[in-house]
């Protein structure tokens, strides 16, 4: 962010256009930032280390499967719906290292920018802080994106090598784990409009964590027809829909079993309701707007 200082020459153009190019280069300057940090590239070699042990693990799924039937005489599943159900493995595994790289990578955006003095010397220029907190999150989620992205190509590339065979989608799949961490994001963001950094990244992943234990209890109560814990679970999910983002997801790799990880599903357990994409997208967009009125107040 230091850099915005020496990297922007003087706006001189119509508001509009101004602010775009102004939210753009902002979020240039941050991807080159987050990308540089030691915390994201240590996600990224866990993120390949992963990648290797979860090809082998697949390579060995193959192996073994008609010899489990041989052994075992009969499996409730399919052979596609193993090889789907391995995929929401896969793909449980990078929505979590997405959520952590994206709070980790994100804690300080603001909150760091202050105590180091970097606004003193960039907004008084023609840089709003509306388009400073834009910019921010901008940069970050397109950071988490190509994570993302790149991840489930490694992802579909192994598995279809293996086993010929992909969940028909897995695309769709990918794109709402993207906006579960986006939704992360946001929280992040405005989080650090408030909070110290280090009180931020503590905040924001226990707040990642109730979401989580949220649809754990949603579950059981469904499980074992306990209205008041099924609706408990049900109100905090909501109002944290992190997780229950990704088992939207998890559903849409494994229609037919539905298996969760990490909270929620399970064999016949009740699907999903898609609603929540569009209901977490405008959640976010509340969140970093929230972001900006509360950075517009902010004593630098």
């Amino acid at each position: 962010m230091a850099t915005i200082a020496a990297g922007r020459a003087p706006v001189r153009v119509a508001d509009g256009s101004g602010s775009l190019s102004r939210i753009w280069l902002i979020a240039r300057i941050t991807f080159r930032e987050a990308v540089r940090k030691r915390m994201v590239w240590a996600v990224v070699l866990l993120s390949a280390l992963f990648l290797v042990f979860y090809g082998w693990g697949i390579v060995r799924f193959k192996e073994t499967w008609d010899g489990r039937i041989t052994r075992l005489g009969r499996i409730p599943i399919s052979f596609a719906q193993a090889v789907d159900l391995n995929v929401a493995f896969g793909m449980f595994i990078v929505f979590f290292l997405a959520a952590v790289m994206g709070i980790f990578a994100s804690i300080g955006t603001i909150a760091g920018e202050i105590d180091a003095g970097t606004f003193q010397a960039v907004l008084p220029k023609p840089i709003r802080r509306w388009e400073v907190v834009l910019g921010k999150y901008l940069g970050f989620a397109l950071m988490i994106g190509l994570y993302i992205a790149m991840m489930t190509a490694g992802i579909a590339a192994i598995v279809f090598a293996v086993t010929q065979h992909l969940p028909a989608q897995l695309v769709q799949a990918a794109l709402v784990i993207a906006v579960a961490a986006w939704w992360l994001l946001a929280l992040t963001v405005l989080g650090s409009t408030v909070f110290a950094t280090m009180a931020n990244g503590i905040i924001v992943y226990m707040i990642y964590s109730f979401g989580l234990a949220a649809t754990i209890l949603e579950t059981i109560g469904q499980t074992l027809q306990i209205p008041a814990m099924e609706q408990s679970g049900l109100v905090v999910s909501v109002i944290v829909p992190s997780q229950r983002i990704y088992n939207y997801a998890n559903y849409l790799i494994q229609p037919t079993t539905n298996i969760g990880f990490g909270g929620g599903g399970g064999i016949g357990g009740t699907p999903p309701s898609g609603v929540v994409v569009p209901f977490a997208i405008g959640y976010l967009v509340l969140l970093i707007i929230g972001a900006c009125l509360v950075f517009r107040r902010k004593d630098l």
